[in-house]
C-alpha cells in the first residue's frame, strides 16, 4: 500500500474539475469509504449495509488534512487507520496499489495533453480546431485543455451529419466531411505550439 504522503501527492495532482472519486477498502471495517474531490470542498462518504439495507452517510470537509487527521464518520481517523487499508481505487478503475495503474490514470486523464496510446487519432477541424479520439472518448482542445466533445463535432464531421436535413439525407454530406482531416500526433503538436486551439 502507498504511504499517506504518496497518497497526498497523488490527490493534489488530481483535477478537482473532474470530481474524482477515491474509494478506500479496509481490513478492519465492513464498510468502504469514498472521497470525492471538488473545487471548493471534499466529501467523505461511508458505504455499507445496515439490517440488510444500503446505508451511507456524507460529511463535508474544506481541506484534505482536516479529512485525514480528524475523527470523521463512524469514528474513522484515516491517518490512524492507514495500515488497515487494503486498496485505494480512483474512479472505480485505477488501483493505487499498482504503479502501472497510477501512471495509466494520469496518462489517460481527459485533460492530459498527449496520451501515449496506440488507438489515439488526431484531427484538424475547420483548419483551426484540434480534436482527438481514443478509447476514452472524443475530445476537443479548448484553451490548452482537452474537453469532452459535448457538441459531437468530431463524430458529426466524420459522418457528414447535417442537422438541417431530413433523417434519410442527414448523413454523408461531403461538405461537412471535408471540414475534418486526420493528422499525425506530430502535426497536432505543431499546430498546438503555433497556438491553434
Amino acid at each position: 500500500m502507498i504511504s499517506i504522503e504518496e497518497f497526498i501527492d497523488i490527490y493534489n495532482k488530481l483535477d478537482a474539475k473532474e470530481e474524482p472519486e477515491i474509494e478506500f477498502a479496509f481490513s478492519n471495517r465492513n464498510k468502504t469509504y469514498m472521497i470525492t474531490k471538488y473545487v471548493d470542498m471534499i466529501w467523505l462518504q461511508s458505504i455499507g449495509y445496515v439490517d440488510g439495507k444500503d446505508f451511507n452517510e456524507i460529511k463535508e470537509y474544506k481541506t484534505l488534512d482536516e479529512l485525514l487527521y480528524s475523527e470523521s464518520l463512524d469514528g474513522l481517523v484515516l491517518a490512524e487507520e492507514w495500515n488497515y487499508i487494503t486498496d485505494i481505487v480512483v474512479n472505480t478503475t485505477f488501483s493505487l496499489n499498482s504503479p502501472e495503474e497510477i501512471d495509466e490514470m494520469f496518462n489517460h486523464s481527459i485533460h492530459y495533453r498527449f496520451p501515449d496510446t496506440s488507438d489515439t487519432k488526431w484531427y484538424l477541424i475547420d483548419g483551426h480546431i484540434i480534436g482527438r479520439t481514443d478509447r476514452w472518448g472524443h475530445f476537443i482542445l479548448d484553451n490548452g485543455r482537452w474537453e469532452n466533445d459535448e457538441k459531437h463535432l468530431i463524430g458529426d464531421c466524420l459522418m457528414g451529419y447535417d442537422p438541417t436535413e431530413d433523417d434519410f439525407y442527414a448523413i454523408g454530406n461531403t461538405e461537412i466531411m471535408d471540414r475534418i482531416k486526420e493528422i499525425s500526433e506530430e502535426e497536432a503538436k505543431k499546430f498546438i505550439s503555433k497556438g491553434v486551439k
